[in-house]
């Protein structure tokens, strides 16, 4: 009976294979990815550095326009608030105006009533009776 073996992973197997494998391209045929030498690890390495750096510009330039846009939002928002609230400032003083209207109208209403009313009444009194009495004649002198 074969045994089971075959499916038991054992612990070195999938360790990373040495540089001077033939899967590193030892010179010797094997295809596999070229050696990484020094240098090339190096620039890798630095390009790597260079595009984090990159990502970091902009993620700082990003999150400024966010915060810019944010204050250009909330200063409009405010902006608009605060003309609102004066809106409604004078809405409300225009409504006080108008609510006081039927009450000034009707004062005035009742003055210019009054006022005809006086008028009508002193024109229709009886005016005084004047009697025009000639002037007495002087007494006449005597003949002397």
């Amino acid at each position: 009976m074969p045994s089971d073996d075959s499916n038991v992973v054992r612990p070195n197997e999938f360790q990373r294979p040495t540089p001077n494998g033939p899967e590193f391209g030892d010179g010797q045929g094997g295809g596999g990815p070229h050696d990484m030498n020094g240098d090339r690890l190096t620039r890798i390495e630095g390009r790597l550095i260079a595009i984090e750096l990159e990502q970091r510009a902009h993620m700082r330039w990003a999150m400024l326009l966010a915060i810019g846009l944010a204050s250009v939002f909330a200063g409009g928002f405010g902006v608009i608030m605060l003309r609102i609230d004066r809106t409604e400032d004078k809405l409300s003083r225009i409504e006080s105006s108008v609510s006081e209207l039927p009450g000034k109208i009707a004062g005035n209403l009742s003055q210019i009533n009054q006022t005809l009313f006086q008028a009508i009444t002193a024109s229709k009194q009886q005016s005084p009776q004047v009697i025009l009495l000639p002037a007495p004649e002087p007494p006449a002198l005597a003949p002397k």
